[in-house]
């Protein structure tokens, strides 16, 4: 997840509906994060690094059979 991605969707939606504007107040609000370049590169690459994780996770898995499990024996050819 990118924080300062989400932090300026979450701004924008408030704005839309009907938040105050806070222009001039003399703070940075918590999407301001999302303006700057170099934190908003280093969220996207720590966001491909945990996907491409993920893809290689995925791509190991092999699913175990339960331990001691035995296969249901049929009786009288049913």
């Amino acid at each position: 997840m990118r924080p300062a991605l989400v932090a300026a969707k979450q701004r924008q939606l408030a704005l839309k509906a009907g938040a105050a504007n806070e222009r001039g107040v003399g703070h940075r609000g918590s999407a301001y994060a999302y303006n700057v370049k170099e934190l908003r590169n280093r969220e996207k690459a720590a966001a491909e690094h945990a996907e491409h994780a993920y893809e290689l996770m995925v791509w190991q898995w092999r699913p175990r059979g339960r331990s001691g499990a035995r296969t249901p024996q049929r009786r009288n050819g049913y």
